[in-house]
């Protein structure tokens, strides 16, 4: 029941820095470059943070979901549409994120 449930975090944390990515590449206007920057730092946090899950779910004699697809079928996060963005809509959706991602760590 636990592994199930950080597997879910795994899956969000695996979309969202995905999603974060894609912000990197996507982003618009006059403060690309350090929102570009800022974005880098951002998703490579997330990286650590999924494989800090992963780890923990090996540790509970658990599988880590490792693929792309089981990722997406598992997270409660959607990922971004293609496309440029505006840095505060990046912000926004990010926020919004994070704030579901807390909120369903704290459940567990």
């Amino acid at each position: 029941m636990l592994n199930d449930k950080l597997n879910v975090l795994l899956a969000n944390y695996a979309v969202e820095a995905h999603k974060i990515h894609n912000f990197h590449w996507y982003v618009s206007g006059p403060s690309f470059y350090n929102v570009h920057t800022d974005l880098d730092k951002v998703y490579g946090a997330m990286y650590d943070q999924l494989d800090e899950v992963a780890e923990l779910i090996l540790m509970n004699d658990g599988s880590p979901l490792g693929s792309m697809d089981s990722f997406l079928k598992n997270a409660t996060l959607s990922e971004a549409a293609e496309g440029f963005k505006k840095p505060q809509e990046i912000f926004d959706a990010i926020l919004a994120d994070y704030e579901a991602i807390r909120a369903f760590a704290a459940e567990i």
